[in-house]
């Protein structure tokens, strides 16, 4: 990070401002998830690379640690938005998608095949919702697994409290 000229501010380059959007839309994510699911499990049977299961939770803690204003005033994650919805390097751009695809979860919801399973399971910790291509939530699945792989494929970036 260099100076912004005369003001002794770090000015921040596209990984900075991809990393405070790319908080914000997984965050939203989360969020999403910790809606219907509570600081429940939702399990996707065989869904690993090595077909083992993934599981994800997202507790009051975790959503609390990973919180953007622990990271970002709000005036800088708007300047962030605005810099990666202006830049066209590779960092910025994924990161707009994902921004984006948070917004349309945050819109829209989970899938209605997992909202149903929510509603039948318990959201306390150590309650775990399994789904699996077997049981009818293939489409489900691929509509949601790569914006849960967010955790997974990145998970030192998060705080993971519990």
């Amino acid at each position: 990070m260099g100076l912004e000229e005369g003001t002794g501010k770090r000015e921040r380059n596209c990984r900075d401002q991809a990393a405070i959007i790319k908080r914000i839309a997984g965050w939203i994510t989360a969020s999403v998830f910790h809606h219907y699911f509570g600081e429940g499990s939702l399990v996707l049977l065989k869904e690993g690379s090595q077909g083992e299961d993934l599981e994800f939770y997202f507790t009051d803690r975790w959503m609390e640690e990973n919180q953007i204003t622990n990271y970002a005033t709000e005036v800088e994650a708007d300047l962030a938005l605005s810099h990666v919805y202006g830049c066209d390097s590779p960092i910025c751009k994924e990161t707009k998608v994902r921004f984006e695809i948070a917004g349309t979860m945050f819109k829209r919801g989970i899938p209605d095949g997992m909202a149903i399973a929510s509603v039948v399971h318990l959201k306390g910790r150590g309650a775990k919702c399994e789904i699996g291509r077997e049981n009818g939530f293939g489409p489900e699945i691929d509509r949601i697994k790569p914006q849960l792989m967010w955790f997974i494929d990145d998970r030192d970036f998060w705080k993971w409290p519990d």
